[in-house]
């Protein structure tokens, strides 16, 4: 997840970058009303206990990273500056998105706020990059080995991949995990789909969210269910099956890949502000 200190070190890196970005040197309690307002959707989720950071202190003295699993408490530090344990806290697991911001906007802590906002940006995203990759992976191996079907599909995901990628940037989130991922899809998107090619494909791409995984499901994503229905389906899908029955599989696999489309797109809506950030929507 994102940390406020990471998050105020960006600060300094970003006066040398020329992308519209946050501003978070000049935060107030409007603007961060503001951002989470215009991300209203969000504002229901349940964070569940996954990894984030927090701590108002370390990040204003841009000392070194802590973390530390609570919301509200400044992270106090030892005389060798590392962060002691906190043990009076204020819990984050299994409240709103908008409970844990209004605490923090009534500590007047509007930086916070916003990190909390990041970090659930992130994990959606880095959620539905990890999804892409998991049925692409699942699906090459039959559906999507011709050109022409994989080329559709990358289109499809590139879409979303640069609206990510805007989005990231815009909030100061790492890029490296979407930089990659558009890298992976890319190269064998020229490929000649050979076997070695998909392995190839397959490799990387786990790689990749082998790195990230733990910064993934800090919600539990909408409609949900429909992606998992669409990777239980190539799940049990057999490559002979596919080919022996191929016109049968042929409209029943396009609906299947619809709904894992409606799945990305509700979720991009959910994810794009409603006053073009950025130039996102």
């Amino acid at each position: 997840m994102v940390s406020i200190s990471y998050a105020l070190l960006l600060i300094c890196l970003a006066k040398i970058c020329t992308c519209e970005q946050i501003d978070l040197d000049h935060l107030t309690l409007d603007i961060a009303k503001k951002h989470l307002q215009k991300h209203d959707e969000m504002l229901s989720f349940v964070i569940l206990n996954r990894p984030n950071y927090t701590g108002t202190k370390l990040c204003e003295q841009l000392k070194e990273l802590c973390l530390n699993d609570n919301i509200d408490i400044p992270v106090s530090l030892d005389e060798s500056n590392k962060a002691t344990s906190q043990t009076d806290s204020t819990p984050f697991v299994l409240r709103t998105l908008q409970e844990i911001t209004d605490d923090a906007l009534n500590e007047n802590n509007p930086l916070e706020a916003i990190v909390w906002l990041i970090n659930v940006i992130e994990s959606m995203g880095l959620t539905l990059l990890a999804n892409y990759n998991l049925v692409t992976a699942k699906a090459i191996p039959t559906i999507l080995e011709e050109k022409e079907k994989f080329s559709n599909h990358f289109n499809k995901a590139k879409t979303f991949f640069n609206f990510l990628l805007e989005k990231f940037k815009y909030y100061r989130i790492d890029t490296e995990p979407v930089d990659k991922v558009i890298s992976i899809y890319d190269e064998y998107n020229r490929s000649l789909k050979l076997e070695e090619n998909k392995q190839e494909f397959n490799k990387k791409s786990k790689n990749n969210f082998d790195r990230f995984v733990n910064r993934t499901c800090l919600v539990k994503m909408p409609n949900r269910e429909k992606h998992v229905r669409v990777v239980d389906y190539l799940k049990k899908l057999q490559k002979q099956e596919f080919e022996a029955n191929k016109e049968k599989y042929e409209i029943s696999v396009q609906n299947l890949f619809n709904t894992f489309y409606t799945y990305i797109d509700h979720n991009v809506k959910i994810l794009k502000d409603s006053e073009n950030t950025g130039g996102l929507n």
